[in-house]
Parts: structure tokens; C-alpha cells; sequence
């Protein structure tokens, strides 16, 4: 036992002491030391120009938009909606989901989150939900199931996300 936690110690010591070498190597780099030559400094001049600098503006378009599903799971946990768990395992319902899934995946003008939403089929009634990017992607996804399933068997909750 106390071989054990000398080598655990040894491990956590090395550790600390290559984070530790890690810092001061680049502080040191920043600092002003006398003993530099001139080549090291034009050299981490030129590795600091040939850096791109960051600024604090950010392009509205290139933005990220968070990808925070708390609503999402909190309504998907309460057990009033159908979630990919509840999909049937009858051969039937496998069969049509998988066509869906087929032609959604094979039509190239959706986005990708069109080509991602949940399938849900159970007893034969198809449940389309997850987020599109407008409402053409919407009315499209929920055509393809209606040709697979039948009009009056397709359930949309598909979200127009922008």
C-alpha cells in the first residue's frame, strides 16, 4: 500500500514539475532578459508577427450559436413526447422509419439538421421532431414521411430554427 502511494506521488511530483517548467518557459520567453541575444528576440519577433492577432470583435456572421437543449431535454424528460427510445421495434415500423430516414438523407438541398431529426414511428403513426432551418425544409421532410406512411399517420413537430 505505501509502495503504491510513494509511486503515486513520484507520478503526481513529475507532473507537477513539467507543468511547473511549461510555465516558466513561457513567462520567461515574454520577460526582458538581459542575457537574450538579439537573434532570440528578432526570432520571437517574427513568431509574434506571423501570429494573426485576436481582437474583440467578432463577425456577426461567423457567431456560433450555443447549443443549449435544456428546454429540449427538460420537456423531453417529463414523458409527454416521443423520444428516439420509444420507436418500435416491430419490423413494420423499422421499415418506415428506415425509408424516411432514406429519402430525407438522399435529398442534398436539406440542411444538416434536416438530415438528423428524430424518426419516431410506433404503431404505425410517424412522429417528425428535431430543428430545420425554414419552413420549405419543414413541409419537405413531412411530404417524404407522408409518402411513406400515409396522410393521416405523420405527426410534425419539426422547429423552424432560422
Amino acid at each position: 500500500m505505501k509502495m503504491r502511494h510513494a509511486v503515486l506521488l513520484l507520478s503526481l511530483c513529475s507532473l507537477l514539475a513539467v507543468a511547473c517548467g511549461k510555465q516558466e518557459s513561457s513567462t520567461s520567453s515574454q520577460s526582458t532578459d538581459p542575457t537574450r541575444t538579439q537573434a532570440q528576440t528578432d526570432r520571437d519577433a517574427t513568431t509574434t508577427a506571423a501570429t494573426p492577432a485576436t481582437t474583440d470583435t467578432v463577425d456577426a456572421a461567423a457567431t456560433p450559436v450555443t447549443a443549449d437543449n435544456t428546454g429540449v431535454n427538460t420537456r423531453d424528460a417529463s414523458g409527454n413526447t416521443l423520444t428516439p427510445a420509444d420507436q418500435s421495434n416491430s419490423p413494420a415500423d423499422i421499415s418506415t422509419t428506415q425509408q424516411i430516414r432514406k429519402a430525407i438523407v438522399a435529398d442534398k438541398s436539406l440542411s444538416i439538421n434536416a438530415h438528423n431529426i428524430k424518426i419516431i414511428t410506433k404503431d404505425g403513426v410517424v412522429t417528425l421532431r428535431g430543428p430545420v432551418k425554414d419552413t420549405r425544409e419543414k413541409t419537405v421532410i413531412e411530404q417524404k414521411a407522408v409518402e411513406v406512411a400515409g396522410q393521416n399517420h405523420v405527426q410534425n413537430e419539426l422547429e423552424i430554427t432560422g
